[in-house]
């Protein structure tokens, strides 16, 4: 298999369209040309040739919202599902999910990028797109630059691969949360067996918004209690903590609350620490009552 796209500078779109190809033939050979005859002897072109995955042509495919594809979604839209299956997941539905979040949380923002629509930021970030831009070589560095792509392909593999793996493990956590959701005992109050990913399971599950805080294991025996957002990965809180709570630990955190254990309460009032499960419980209910 001959994965073809372009030579010289690259991006983040053509590099993450290289990452997406190579989780679904893992052996193929990367050619990077503009010469026509060469790109030819390639089965798969994208990002250039005007082909089918470029999306340079004024008559470029866009989203049902409005955002163009670039090579890097349109080959996500074709492949995706073929990755998450090759990962492990084989129920149809849950593909599909997987598929569309992983489109508008990584894939859209990359596309909208390459096509040149400015994503909102309210502070400056090193993003994704910007750290592969940092990879090309350097406008007086004499390094080659198919090096530097194939350098650029390892690392976003890598970010690549986490990313997916955690999406996947969100997954898996969806039983663990629907259970200890329904066997709660108070309702304001979810207590998970174990550490997992919770925040979009239970804001679905929580139609009536009832939980206020969620308490889970530490690895190191502690327990964390946190307060559940408005919408996922908002940082406002349904009830933050009492605010004479925020940044104290240890005796000064036990002589406010008068619960034994107390280890720590953030700044921000959406996370505190106990050193026992009886103590966590304890200090949610004081906040839930506060």
């Amino acid at each position: 298999m001959k994965l073809g796209t372009h030579s010289q500078t690259f991006h983040a779109d053509d590099v993450y369209a290289t990452v997406f190809l190579l989780h679904v033939y893992n052996d193929a050979e990367i050619v990077r040309s503009r010469e026509e005859d060469v790109l030819k002897s390639c089965d798969i072109v994208y990002d250039v040739g005007r082909g089918k995955y470029d999306h340079h042509s004024r008559d470029k495919m866009y989203r049902e919202n409005g955002i163009p594809y670039a090579a890097s979604g349109l080959i996500w839209r074709d492949f995706g599902k073929q990755i998450i299956k090759n990962a492990g997941i084989q129920e149809a539905d849950v593909i599909e999910t997987i598929a569309r979040e992983i489109d508008e949380e990584m894939v859209q923002p990359l596309d909208a990028i390459d096509n040149g629509i400015e994503i909102e930021k309210s502070l400056p970030i090193l993003d994704i797109a910007s750290v592969v831009r940092l990879m090309n070589p350097a406008w007086d560095a004499e390094d080659s630059e198919d090096e530097a792509f194939q350098k650029a392909v390892s690392i976003t593999n890598v970010i690549f691969s986490e990313y997916l793996n955690k999406k996947l493990a969100g997954y898996r956590a969806v039983p663990i949360v629907k259970r200890a959701f329904e066997t709660r005992e108070m309702s304001q109050l979810l207590v998970l067996p174990k550490g997992c990913p919770w925040e979009k399971t239970l804001l679905r599950l929580d139609q009536k918004k009832e939980v206020l805080f969620v308490i889970t294991p530490r690895k190191n025996g502690q327990f964390t209690i946190q307060s559940v957002p408005p919408q996922s990965g908002s940082f406002a809180k349904r009830k933050p903590f009492p605010d004479d709570w925020g940044g104290l630990e240890g005796k000064q955190l036990e002589s406010v609350t008068g619960v034994p254990g107390s280890v720590f309460c953030h700044t921000g009032l959406w996370l505190a620490v106990a050193a026992s499960l009886d103590g966590a419980i304890q200090l949610a209910k004081l906040a839930i009552d506060a």
